[in-house]
C-alpha cells in the first residue's frame, strides 16, 4: 500500500491569521504583493522559486501566494522537505499528478518547501521534471535555500524571487505610523534594516508598549530573532569558506569585500556575491562591494549573542583575530576591545587593551583599560600601562597627580608609542583646568595663523624624554598639527579653539571647527570636546556661522553615563547648561549650581566662575537680579587678571546690575574713558556712554557706530544689557544701530525657540529628512528639498565648483590636501586653507536648508565629505541602475526596455571642473564608457528581437559618446546593412578609418574588416538571388559593388611611418567595471536571438 504524503491540502488551512493591529499581516505580504503580480488572471511563469536564507521565512510568503491561487478556484498542494526525505520527493509529485489527472483538475499549484542542497542526479530529475509538469498547466512554488540552488539550472524560466526582494523598503513606513510613533519606527527600521524576520519583533514590541522609552538595541525580542539569523550563518549545510565569511562579518559589523578577504585568507567574491540576494540582514551590496550587519553594526550589542558567536569563533582564532586587526586600523576601537574581551584569550586582550589605551580613553572604555592595567604585570607594557595610568588620572581630575605620574613615564621608543605619547600630552591640555593657562601659553596657539609651526604643549617632561628624546617641543609636531596623528589632532584643535574664545576672537575659533568638522554624533571624548567648543562659538556667532546644531545636554549625558568618567560628565553637563543659560534658555539653574559647586571642590576655580556668570545671565533673564548680583560675587572672588575675557564680562554685569538697584557704589566712575569707538571697543564705548548717562553722545551714537559690526564675542552681553536693565535697556536701545538690534533680537528669540523646540542638532533631529539634489550629468544643477538652488546664492564660484568636485570623487570625499590642491594650486598651504574655510562657509550657505542648517557637506579627520543620507548625485543612479542591468537576468525583450529605460537617465557627459587632480575628466570617462556599454548591450537586444530603428537608436548614441570605439562601429555598421543602408555604412567606416588615423596614426582592425567583408558578402548574396533573373552571362551590379566594398576596405589599411598597429592591440582600453559582464551578456543574446522568456503560470518578479 502507497504511504501517503506527509502533506496537507492548503485551502484546507483557512486563512492566514493577522496578529494585532495586521502588523505581522501587513510585513508579510506587502513586499510580496509588490513584487509579484498576484491579481492578475494570466502569470507569465508557471515556477516561482524564493531563493533565499531559511531565516527569511520564505514559506509565509509561499503559502500567501497559495492562498491567492487558491481563492482563484484551482487545487494546491504542499511538500514541506524538511519532513519529506528526499528520495521520496519524486514520489510525491507523481502522487499529487495522479490525483490531478485522476480528478481532472486545472491548474494545480504544488508548493515545495525548505529544499535543501541534494545529490546532482536527484537535482537534474527534480528541475527536469518541475519543466515538463509545467509546460502541462502545473503551477510550482519552490523555497530554496542559496546552497540549493543547482536545481534551477535544470528548470525552464523560472521567476526567482531573491532575499532582498522581501525587505520592506522606507517609502512603506509611514503605514506603520497608524499603531506606532514615527521614531519608534525610524528606531526599528534604522537596526533592522527593513527586514521583516527583525522589523517585525521591534514593532509588536512598541504597538504593545507605547509609552516604554527603551533604546531599540536592548529589546529582547529582537536579540531573540536576530541570533536566529546568526545561527542560520553557520547552518550545517553550508561550506567552511562561507561560514568562516559569515563569523568576520559578523565581527566586523561595517567592512567592505577587501575586509572580508583579509580576515579569511582568502578570496570570498562569490561567495560574498550569492550573499547578497540571498540574505538581506547581512546588507551586502555587489555594487560597492560592502556590507552592514543588521543590528550586530553597534557593538554594544555583542555581548547579547556571545554564546551564538563565540560557538563558531572558538573554532576560528585566526579569523576573530584578523578581524581586530581590521577594527584598529579602521579605528572602531570599542569595537575592537570588544571582540578581544569575548571572543579572545586575556594575552590577546590585554595587548589591545595597552597597546592603544587613549584611543580606548577616548572611546568611552576606561573601564576596560583599568581593570587591564590592575591585570598586566609589571614588567610587560611599561610604557603602554605608564601612560594609560596618567590618562586615568586625568579624566578622573586628578590632573596634579598625572603631571607628577608622568615625570616617571619612560621614553617612547618607535613610531607607535611617540603617537601614543603625544596623544597623552595633548589630553592633559584639551581636559587640564583652565588656572593652568598662562599669557606666554596662549601665545604660542597660531602665532600669526602660520599653521606650520611647530606648537607643542607646556607639560612636565619625563627625565628619559629629555635625555633621549629632548623636550616635546623638539618632536615632530607637525604630525598633530597636520592630522598624522589623528586623535593628538582633535585634542590640538580644541586646545586652539579653547584658546581663541579665552581670547574672544570668535572667528578664528569657528574656522578652526569648521576645518576639523562637527560631530553629528557624541562617542567620544573629543566628540564631547568639539561638540561643545561648537555650541559655544554657538552662543556667541553673528551672520558667518550657521546654524548647523545646537548640542543638547541630554546628548552628551547619554555618552557620559555610558562611561565611569564620573568627573568628566558633570563638567561636561555643568558646560552645556551653562552655555543655554548664557542664551537664557535653560529651566536647570539649580543644577548647574549644583555642578559649579562640585568643580569648585575640585579645584576647578576658573571652570566654576565661567559657570556662574553663566547662571547669572540666565537669572537676569528671568528678573532675579539680587540672585544675579551674589553669583556674579562669587565669580568675582573666583577669577583671577589670566582671563581678560571672563573679568570683562564680569566687570560690565556687575555695573548694570548696580545702576539697576540702584546702588551709589557704581564702577562707571572707575572707567578708564575711551575718546573714539573702534572695531573692537565700539561696544564698551557705548556701554561706557549709557554708564556715565552722557545723552549728547548717546544721541549721535547710532549713527557713530553703524559702520561698525557687532562684535560677536560681546554679543550674549550686549543682549542681556539691552534686555534686563531697565532704563539703561532703553537707552542702549535707542543708542544702537539698527543692525545690532536686530542682531540682539535674533539671539534672544531664535536660539530660546530652537532650544525649546529640542532643535539641538538640525543634521540629525528633523522628523523629516532633508535632501541635497545634485545633477552633474549634462549641466551641473543642484536642488534643496526640490528647491533649485540659485546662481544668484554661491557668492563664490570655487564654493560651487567645491561641491560639485565632491559629487563627482569616488565616495564624494577629500582630504583638505586634495582639494586645496585641487581647487588652489598655485598657493601655498596656509592661503589655500584660508580659502577653503572662506569657501566651505560660502557652499554651506548656498545649499543650507530653510531653518539655517547644512546637514549635506561634512567636515573632520581631515576630510570633506557629502553626507550619503542626505544627498542624492544622478551619476551614482546612473551608475547603479547600469550596475542591475549588467547583472540581472533578463529576456532580449526585458533587457532592451530597461536599457531604455536606464539609457534616459543620461542626459549628457559629466560636467567637468577646474581641478587638477582630472577627477572630474576621470568621472566623465568612466560614466561615458558605462553608457556606450549599456546602449550596445541594449543595441544587441533590438537587434536579436528586430526592431532595427531601436537598434539603431542605441548604436548611434554610443557611435556618437566616443567615435573611436570600434564596437560600438561594429554594431552600428550591422544595424545599417540590415536596414540596407549599405552606403551609409560605407561612408561611416570611411570616415571613422579616416580619423582613427588622424587621431592615432592606427588603422582598423582586421577582425573589423573580415567583419565589414561578411556584411557586405552577406548582403550581397540576398541581393544576386535578384540579379540571377536577368542572366545573359553579364556581370550583374550586385558583383560590382561587392568588388568596389573589397577595394574599400583594403584601402583602409592606411600605412603610417610610425610602427604598424591595430585597435585591437591596444588592449584594454576600452574596458570598464562591468565589461565583463556587457560581453557575457551580448554572447549570449546572439547565441539566442529569439528568446523571450515568455510563458504561462505564476506571477513574475520585477527584473530590479
Amino acid at each position: 500500500m502507497r504511504r501517503r504524503p506527509a502533506v496537507a491540502r492548503i485551502e484546507r488551512r483557512g486563512a492566514h491569521t493577522n496578529s494585532v493591529n495586521n502588523i505581522s499581516a501587513y510585513l508579510d505580504s506587502i513586499q510580496i504583493m509588490e513584487t509579484v503580480h498576484i491579481g492578475q488572471s494570466q502569470f507569465s511563469s508557471p515556477v516561482v522559486v524564493f531563493c533565499a536564507e531559511p531565516s527569511c521565512e520564505c514559506e509565509i510568503y509561499a503559502r500567501q501566494l497559495a492562498h491567492a491561487w487558491s481563492a482563484k478556484g484551482y487545487p494546491t498542494y504542499e511538500i514541506d522537505c524538511t519532513k519529506t526525505p528526499k528520495d521520496e520527493l519524486l514520489t510525491h509529485l507523481r502522487h499529487y499528478c495522479s490525483e490531478v489527472e485522476c480528478n481532472n483538475l486545472q491548474r494545480p499549484l504544488i508548493v515545495i518547501t525548505s529544499l535543501m542542497p541534494c545529490d546532482e542526479a536527484l537535482a537534474q530529475r527534480l528541475g527536469r521534471l518541475i519543466s515538463r509538469l509545467s509546460e502541462c498547466n502545473y503551477n510550482f512554488v519552490l523555497t530554496v535555500a542559496p546552497e540549493a540552488s543547482q536545481v534551477l539550472s535544470y528548470v525552464q524560466h523560472p521567476v526567482i524571487i531573491h532575499g532582498s526582494d522581501l525587505v520592506v523598503q522606507r517609502a512603506y513606513l509611514s503605514s506603520f505610523t497608524d499603531f506606532i510613533s514615527f521614531s519608534q519606527v525610524e528606531s526599528a527600521f534604522a537596526y533592522s534594516f527593513g527586514v521583516p524576520q527583525l522589523l517585525r519583533p521591534a514593532l509588536e514590541y512598541f504597538n504593545r508598549h507605547p509609552r516604554h522609552d527603551v533604546p531599540i538595541e536592548s529589546l529582547y525580542c529582537l536579540r531573540d530573532a536576530v541570533k536566529k539569523h546568526i545561527l542560520d550563518g553557520f547552518r550545517d549545510s553550508l561550506i567552511s569558506d562561507d561560514k568562516n565569511m559569515r563569523l568576520a562579518m559578523f565581527l566586523l559589523g561595517v567592512g567592505t569585500l577587501e575586509d572580508i578577504d583579509k580576515a579569511v585568507g582568502k578570496s570570498c567574491g562569490d561567495i560574498f556575491a550569492s550573499l547578497c540576494d540571498a540574505a538581506p540582514f547581512y546588507n551586502a551590496s555587489s555594487f560597492d562591494k560592502t556590507f552592514c550587519c543588521a543590528y550586530l553594526f553597534n557593538h554594544k550589542v555583542l555581548d547579547g549573542v556571545r554564546h551564538e558567536l563565540a560557538s563558531y569563533a572558538q573554532l576560528e582564532p585566526k579569523i576573530t583575530k584578523r578581524c581586530i586587526e581590521l577594527l584598529l586600523e579602521h579605528k572602531e576601537y570599542a569595537r575592537a576591545i570588544k571582540v578581544a574581551s569575548l571572543f579572545c584569550d586575556e594575552q590577546t586582550w590585554l595587548e589591545v587593551a595597552l597597546g592603544w589605551p587613549i584611543e580606548l580613553i577616548n572611546a568611552g572604555e576606561g573601564r576596560v583599560l583599568r581593570d587591564a592595567v590592575l591585570q598586566c604585570e609589571d614588567n610587560a607594557h611599561v610604557f603602554e600601562r605608564a601612560c594609560a595610568q596618567v590618562a586615568l588620572r586625568v579624566i578622573d581630575g586628578k590632573y596634579e597627580t598625572a603631571q607628577q605620574e608622568l615625570i616617571c613615564v619612560p621614553a617612547p621608543l618607535g613610531s607607535r608609542q611617540t603617537e601614543i605619547y603625544y596623544q597623552l600630552i595633548w589630553l592633559m591640555e584639551a581636559l587640564k583646568p583652565a588656572a593652568y593657562s598662562s599669557d606666554a601659553l596662549q601665545d604660542k596657539y597660531h602665532q600669526n595663523d602660520e599653521h606650520n609651526e611647530k606648537i607643542s604643549a607646556v607639560v612636565p617632561m619625563s627625565p628619559y624624554a629629555e635625555k633621549d628624546v629632548k623636550e616635546a617641543r623638539d618632536l615632530p609636531s607637525q604630525s598633530v598639527v597636520d592630522g598624522t596623528y589623528e586623535l593628538a589632532h582633535a585634542l590640538y584643535v580644541h586646545c586652539c579653539v579653547k584658546q581663541h574664545l579665552m581670547r574672544g576672537d570668535i572667528k578664528k575659533a569657528f574656522a578652526e571647527l569648521l576645518i576639523q568638522g562637527v560631530p553629528s554624533k557624541i562617542a567620544s571624548v573629543t566628540d564631547v570636546l568639539l561638540a561643545i567648543d561648537f555650541t559655544a562659538v554657538q552662543r556667541f556667532a553673528s551672520d558667518h556661522v550657521l546654524r548647523a546644531g545646537f548640542v543638547l545636554q541630554e546628548r552628551v549625558t547619554e555618552f557620559a553615563e555610558q562611561t565611569d568618567y564620573a568627573f568628566l560628565a558633570d563638567r561636561f553637563n555643568a558646560f552645556c547648561i551653562g552655555l543655554d543659560a548664557l542664551a537664557g534658555a535653560t529651566d536647570q539653574l539649580s543644577e548647574l549650581e549644583r555642578l559649579t559647586n562640585k568643580l569648585i571642590s575640585a579645584g576647578l576655580q576658573l571652570e566654576a566662575a565661567i559657570l556662574l556668570v553663566c547662571a547669572a545671565v540666565q537669572s537676569m533673564y528671568e528678573s532675579s537680579r539680587l540672585q544675579a548680583y551674589v553669583l556674579l560675587e562669587r565669580a568675582a572672588k573666583l577669577s583671577n587678571e589670566a582671563m581678560p575675557f571672563l573679568s570683562l564680562h564680569l566687570y560690565h554685569l556687575q555695573t548694570a546690575l548696580d545702576m539697576c538697584m540702584g546702588s551709589n557704589d557704581t564702577k562707571a566712575a572707575s572707567l578708564a574713558k575711551i575718546e573714539n569707538p573702534t572695531s573692537s571697543t565700539c561696544v564698551e564705548w557705548l556701554l561706557e556712554k549709557a554708564y556715565l548717562k552722557e545723552e549728547s553722545k548717546l544721541i549721535v551714537a547710532a549713527n557713530r557706530l553703524k559702520k561698525y559690526a557687532l562684535p560677536e564675542v560681546m554679543l550674549p552681553l550686549l543682549a542681556v544689557l539691552a534686555k534686563t536693565c531697565g532704563e539703561l535697556s532703553s537707552s542702549l536701545v535707542d543708542a544702537m544701530p539698527a543692525a545690532w538690534c536686530n542682531k540682539i533680537d535674533k539671539f534672544t528669540s531664535d536660539r530660546r525657540d530652537m532650544l525649546k523646540k529640542h532643535e539641538s542638532d538640525l543634521l540629525l533631529a528633523d522628523a523629516k529628512p532633508h535632501e541635497l539634489r545634485i545633477n552633474v550629468l549634462g549641466e551641473l544643477a543642484m536642488y534643496v528639498d526640490g528647491i533649485p538652488v540659485a546662481e544668484a546664492s554661491w557668492k563664490r564660484h570655487m564654493a560651487k565648483n567645491l561641491v560639485a568636485l565632491l559629487a563627482v570623487t569616488p565616495g564624494h570625499s577629500l582630504t583638505r590636501l586634495q582639494a586645496t590642491s585641487a581647487l588652489w594650486p598655485d598657493c601655498d598651504y596656509a592661503q589655500a586653507r584660508d580659502r577653503l574655510y572662506v569657501t566651505l562657509t560660502a557652499a554651506r550657505r548656498a545649499v543650507s536648508i530653510e531653518n539655517g542648517g547644512c546637514p549635506f557637506i561634512c567636515t573632520g579627520s581631515g576630510r570633506i565629505w557629502l553626507a550619503s543620507e542626505y544627498v542624492t548625485i544622478d551619476m551614482d543612479e546612473f551608475a547603479h541602475a547600469c550596475h542591475q542591468v549588467f547583472s540581472a537576468e533578463y529576456s532580449n525583450k526585458q533587457l532592451l526596455e530597461e536599457v531604455m529605460n536606464v539609457s534616459a537617465m543620461y542626459t549628457g557627459m559629466v560636467c567637468v571642473m577646474d581641478d587638477v587632480l582630472g577627477l572630474s575628466l576621470a568621472a566623465r570617462e568612466d560614466t561615458g564608457k558605462r553608457f556606450i556599454d549599456l546602449c550596445l548591450l541594449g543595441a544587441y537586444a533590438a537587434l536579436s528581437e528586430k526592431e532595427l530603428s531601436r537598434a539603431e537608436w542605441l548604436a548611434d548614441r554610443a557611435y556618437r559618446e566616443d567615435d573611436l570605439r570600434e564596437d560600438a562601429l561594429r554594431v552600428l555598421l550591422e544595424v545599417y546593412v540590415k536596414q540596407g543602408r549599405v552606403a551609409d555604412a560605407k561612408g561611416l567606416f570611411t570616415k571613422y578609418a579616416r580619423k582613427l588615423s588622424e587621431v592615432t596614426g592606427l588603422s582598423p582592425s582586421c577582425e573589423l574588416k573580415r567583419l565589414l567583408q561578411s556584411i557586405f558578402v552577406r548582403f550581397n548574396a540576398e541581393e544576386g538571388t535578384d540579379d540571377m533573373n536577368h542572366g545573359c552571362g553579364q556581370i550583374s551590379e550586385s558583383q560590382k559593388e561587392a568588388t568596389e566594398n573589397s577595394k574599400l576596405i583594403e584601402s583602409t589599411s592606411i600605412k603610417t611611418t610610425s610602427k604598424k598597429k591595430s585597435v585591437e592591440e591596444l588592449g584594454t582600453d576600452n574596458k570598464v567595471s562591468d565589461s565583463d559582464k556587457t560581453d557575457q551578456r551580448m554572447r549570449k543574446i546572439r547565441r539566442n536571438p529569439g528568446d523571450k522568456g515568455d510563458g504561462e503560470g505564476l506571477p513574475t518578479a520585477q527584473a530590479s
